[in-house]
């Protein structure tokens, strides 16, 4: 029978048995070899697998831990946050932040809460009364034991520049011209000092001199005249612009000056003597005598007079304070009542809605001057006499400066009840506010004692 045309011999020949083993076992190979292609695929795939189910595993219990050890350290802060409260308020404050940063739980938003609650909002140390803020209020004066005087940026709770030296013995009196421009400072050695306030350069020399300290300094609402009020009884007036020489003399009651102000007008100047009285002087008529007020029971350590009115206070030395009208001197129309110790200092806030005193008790209060009787809880925190208090222009922060060597910032607005709301008050917000109220972070020292092992970071950026 003929072959096909085309037909491939050698394809059609039959294969000999050696051939057909030999692609018998050819296959089984490729066979076997995908079957453990297979398995060797699976293991590593299952391998792979497990290996993530385990560093998912140690992941999450990383994760836990460090959860569970920043959970606790936040309780602990929270603790000495509320531990904190009253003896260093902005260090709590601080904490309760530190606490809500690493676990924002609902107790460590009340602990932020507690801490918005609590009026004093910073410490400067080392210093002592007296205190007095600019009219713009971005400054506030103080003096220290040295009998130097330190400017403060408010905004930042530091000393802005180096401290203003010129007088022999202590600053005990200060006030700011009404322009801001100028500075008066009295010292216990009888001398008193005009500054340049952009300049920080004394403006012209001494003062004067008298045998007794400058008790008292204040400028007339023009700004052009100062008085100073002496522990030899004297009052004198210094014309600001006619090379700060002194016009008059005002003799008062035999006793030391303890406390000098002019009223809003301008028309009238007050003078708190130790004897207990109080002189009223006529500045419209050559500062002639226009009243005395009598009836205190003790040394009138200070005296303010209300803005936009003839309402003036008393604070004295039997522990009240006395509101009286200077259009009708013949007896206080009110007595305020609730210092234990003696009134030492007396100021109305800028609208003339509030009144704050303190005390030598350590104790300053805030008054309803409408409802005359005081309002939210007593500030403490001083452990001396509260020399001197004194409204910022804006009148949402009261200087305090006491003889423990601090002036103490409160936040009168937190002084009065606060809502504790949850939905009203945001976590952010909080820390926003707080931080804002501190001034500052918590310092390296602070962060090892409280927060050790961890690295330290600025819990107020």
């Amino acid at each position: 029978m003929a072959a096909r045309i085309g037909a491939d011999p050698v394809a059609q020949a039959p294969l000999s048995q050696t051939e057909r083993d030999f692609l018998n076992a050819s296959g089984r190979a490729r066979r076997s070899r995908t079957r453990r292609r297979r398995a060797l695929v699976a293991s590593l795939i299952a391998l792979v697998v497990g290996f993530g189910a385990v560093t998912a595993l140690a992941v999450r219990v990383l994760y836990e831990a460090a959860h569970l050890s920043a959970t606790a350290i936040s309780q602990q802060l929270i603790s000495q946050s509320h531990l904190l409260s009253s003896a260093n308020p902005v260090l709590a404050k601080l904490l309760s932040v530190e606490a809500w940063r690493l676990n924002h739980s609902t107790d460590a938003r009340y602990a932020m809460l507690a801490a918005a609650r609590l009026p004093e909002h910073a410490v400067l140390s080392h210093r002592t009364g007296p205190v007095a803020f600019t009219p713009r209020g971005n400054l506030l004066a103080s003096d220290n034991v040295k009998g130097n005087v330190w400017l403060w940026d408010v905004a930042n709770n530091r000393p802005d520049g180096l401290p203003l030296t010129a007088h022999a013995g202590l600053v005990i009196s200060v006030a700011f011209s009404p322009t801001g421009n100028l500075l008066a400072t009295g010292s216990s050695a009888g001398m008193t000092q005009l500054w340049d306030v952009a300049n920080r350069w004394p403006r012209g020399g001494p003062l004067g001199g008298h045998d007794g300290p400058v008790n008292a300094v204040a400028f007339s609402p023009d700004g052009a005249t100062l008085a100073t009020g002496y522990g030899d009884g004297t009052v004198k007036l210094w014309n600001v612009n006619n090379d700060y020489r002194p016009f008059a003399t005002l003799n008062g009651h035999g006793s030391a000056v303890l406390s000098l102000a002019f009223s809003p007008t301008g028309n009238l100047l007050a003078a708190g003597y130790g004897n207990g009285t109080v002189q009223l002087w006529n500045a419209n008529n050559s500062y002639r005598p226009f009243a005395t007020l009598k009836g205190h029971g003790g040394p009138v350590n200070a005296v303010a007079f209300r803005p936009f009115s003839e309402t003036m206070a008393t604070g004295t030395g039997d522990g009240t304070v006395r509101l009286w009208n200077a259009n009708n001197i013949h007896r206080p129309f009110a007595t305020l009542n609730g210092h234990d110790g003696v009134v030492l200092s007396v100021a109305f806030s800028p609208k003339g809605n509030l009144l704050a005193t303190g005390s030598s008790a350590g104790v300053t209060r805030l008054w309803d001057v409408a409802a005359r009787h005081w309002i939210g809880g007593p500030l403490t925190g001083h452990t001396g006499f509260v020399f001197s208090v004194a409204f910022s222009p804006d009148g949402r922060t009261l200087a305090t400066g006491g003889e423990d060597d601090t002036v103490r910032l409160w936040d009168v607005a937190a002084n009065g009840p606060i809502e504790h709301s949850l939905t009203g008050y945001t976590g952010p917000a909080l820390v926003r506010d707080l931080c804002a109220s501190a001034g500052r972070s918590l310092t390296r020292s602070e962060w090892a004692h409280y927060l050790p092992g961890r690295p330290y970071q600025r819990v107020c950026r």
